[in-house]
This record gives C-alpha cells, sequence and structure tokens, in this order.
C-alpha cells in the first residue's frame, strides 16, 4: 500500500488487522517505529474497539495499560493479545519474515515516491515464499536491473513469443487480468493457485494459444507487470477527480485551504542566534551524512528541535555522540534517533509499517 500520505492507510490496514484477528487462527504482529507504537494502540481502540499490547522490549502492555509479567526475552511469543504491536528497532534486518506469513501488507508513503527501485526492494520482501509475487527464483522480474526498466518503458519485451514466453509464465497473470491470461491457463491446466507455469509450457501452446499471446505482449511491461498487480497507489488528485458510481460523487470530497502569512513580508526574521544556531546544525549533519545514510532524516529533527528549543536541539546532538558515537553502525544509528521524544510528532503514514500474521520469531528489516 503506497497511497498519499494522508489517504486512510491506517484505517486500510486496522481493518485488514481485524479480519486477519477475526479469521483466522494464528496472531497479527504490528510492526512499526517505536514512537508510533502508542499512537497505534491508541487508534486501534478508538476506531475498531480492537484490544492489542505492546511489547516494551521487555514485557506486554495491554490496551488498559496493564503490564504482564515476564520471565525474559522468550515472553515476546506470548502476547495477551490476539494482536501484539512491537517496534521496529528491535527487529534486526537481513532476516525472511515473510515465509513465516500466512498475509502481509506493506504500508509506507515514501519509497515509491524517490525511484522504482525502492517499490521493488520492498515486492523483493513480499515475494520471499511466494511465488505469487514476482514468480519463482528463476523469474526475470526478480532482476531489478531487468525488472524496473520493463517497468518504466525503458526496455521492450521481445515480439518473439517464445523470448516473451519467459518474462509472462513466471509469473502468469491470473485469468481476471485478460482473456489471453484466461485461455492461456485454461490450456496449461493452470488452477487460480498455481503461478508459474513450466519453463517447458510454450511446447504446449497451439497456434491460436500463440496468436492470444502475442495480443498481450505490445507494452507488456507497462500493462500487466508485477508492480501493478501488487501495488496499491492513489494519489489525492486521483481520488478528488473520480466520482464513486455507486454515489455520483469523487471518492474524496475535496478540501480548498487558502493560506495567509505564506509571503515573504509576512515571514518573521530569525534572530542572529537561531540563524547560527540553524547553520551549525546543517554543517554537522552535512558532515554526518558522510558517515550513516539517516542523516537526511536527523537534519530534519534536529532543525525541528532547534526550532523548538535551542536546549532540544543541543540534547538531540548529545544523546547521538555518546551513544552512536560514530561507530558507523547503521542500525545503532537508527535506533539513537527512535527514542528522540519529538520524533512522536511524525505521522503513521509517513514511515513504513508492517502487518503480519506469524507463527513464531520476529524478524524483519525496514
Amino acid at each position: 500500500m503506497a497511497d498519499q500520505v494522508g489517504l486512510g492507510k491506517t484505517v486500510q490496514l486496522a481493518l485488514a488487522g481485524m479480519l486477519m484477528a477475526l479469521q483466522g487462527n494464528k496472531p497479527v504482529l504490528v510492526i512499526a517505529p517505536k514512537p508510533l507504537t502508542l499512537q497505534w494502540q491508541d487508534e486501534l481502540m478508538e476506531l475498531l474497539d480492537m484490544p492489542s499490547a505492546i511489547w516494551t522490549g521487555k514485557q506486554w502492555l495491554d490496551e488498559q495499560g496493564i503490564s504482564w509479567p515476564s520471565t525474559g526475552p522468550e515472553s515476546i511469543l506470548k502476547c495477551p493479545r490476539k494482536l501484539g504491536i512491537v517496534s521496529q528497532g528491535l527487529i534486526t534486518s537481513g532476516s525472511e519474515i515473510s515465509q513465516r506469513t500466512k498475509s502481509m501488507l506493506l504500508a509506507t508513503a515514501t519509497p515509491v515516491q524517490l525511484h522504482p527501485v525502492e517499490a521493488f526492494d520492498l515486492l523483493s520482501i513480499l515475494a520471499l515464499g511466494s511465488d505469487q509475487v514476482l514468480g519463482d527464483a528463476w523469474s526475470e522480474w526478480r532482476k531489478a536491473d531487468r525488472a524496473v526498466p520493463m517497468v518504466m518503458g525503458d526496455m521492450e519485451i521481445s515480439v518473439d513469443e517464445a523470448l516473451a514466453w519467459s518474462w509472462v509464465r513466471n509469473p502468469l497473470p491470473q485469468a481476471e487480468e485478460h482473456r489471453s491470461f484466461r485461455d492461456l491457463r485454461k490450456r496449461l491446466h493452470m488452477q487460480p493457485g498455481d503461478y508459474v507455469a513450466d519453463a517447458a509450457s510454450f511446447n504446449q501452446l497451439r497456434g491460436p494459444d500463440k496468436t492470444k499471446l502475442r495480443r498481450v505482449l505490445p507494452d507488456y511491461g507497462r500493462q500487466h507487470n508485477p508492480f501493478i498487480r501488487q501495488i496499491i497507489r492513489r494519489t489525492r488528485d486521483y481520488l478528488e477527480a473520480t466520482i464513486d458510481p455507486e454515489t455520483g460523487e469523487p471518492y474524496l470530497q475535496p478540501v480548498k485551504v487558502q493560506l495567509f502569512g505564506e509571503g515573504e513580508k509576512d515571514s518573521i526574521s530569525l534572530p542572529l542566534y537561531f540563524q547560527k544556531a540553524y547553520e551549525k546544525a546543517e554543517e554537522f549533519s552535512e558532515a554526518l551524512s558522510k558517515r550513516a545514510k539517516g542523516a537526511g532524516f536527523f537534519k530534519t529533527l534536529l532543525l525541528r528541535r532547534i526550532g523548538s528549543t535551542l536546549y532540544a536541539g543541543q540534547r538531540t546532538v548529545d544523546k547521538l555522540l555518546s551513544e552512536w558515537a560514530g561507530s558507523g553502525d547503521e542500525q545503532d544509528f537508527s535506533a539513537c534517533l527512535e527514542d528522540e521524544d519529538d520524533v512522536e510528532n511524525l505521522s503513521i503514514s509517513d514511515s513504513m509499517i508492517w502487518w503480519v500474521r506469524i507463527g513464531a520469531g520476529y524478524r524483519c528489516s525496514q
């Protein structure tokens, strides 16, 4: 889910989590930035009357603020509620959590706004243990250097049916996507749960089947790729301009806002000491960016804290230098920032949140 900020991803995720909890027989796990865990718990109760528990790193804390006794780290597997919330700071990177899930949703408003390969990375996480997303391990769609140009239209699929078949068959689109795929799946005796056609399956296609294949080849990479099949991406402009056929009204009612005080003459000049503080903060952040990839986020945080009080800005820098100390470990760097009080002002939609249904073992990466 990659809708723009403010379009309701939180509510949709909450409803999905409720359905998982009600219809499934396994627990539901929410992985979110630490400052947002309490916000998630509050909104689940406020929006859906849905109880949950947060793992604090030492014990579970339920929606009533009651702490559940813990016997050690293994107690994380004994959540007192059907839905558990865990800080992503406690999750290690490089694991394969999707292979342990039955249902999994990733939600973010930012990566696909940067570069298509960011979306590819998220799909790669989603595809672990599931041929439905990008096909099997030999799929062309699992190769970023080939798949991304194909999706962006920088590379065209071969007009030769035999060569193009390697892209089409793995994964082979479902019947409802196009009547040609319906007929091809029928010819190959594939069920809805079958996602990859055998490498030798092209030899089973007859003349009429190949004609149907040719119908979908033009601009195939743009029209029938796993990106648009697996990613929900809506913009505010689309929702405000598109009419819902059931109501005759736009999906999202436009809200017109007129801002005052945005002109240069309306601005308030910063005192000299604030200007100096901002300059030093930018110099510090620029130097930091050469040692840690998360420094862009840190600059935003630091300038915001300086805008609160100079003391708050100084405390943020002191905390970073004392706890991270330039070790070069990006995970330690992120964990250090995650404990900052003012990070709580971040919107849920500004961070990636994972809903996963699990058996045991909580490991993933942002």
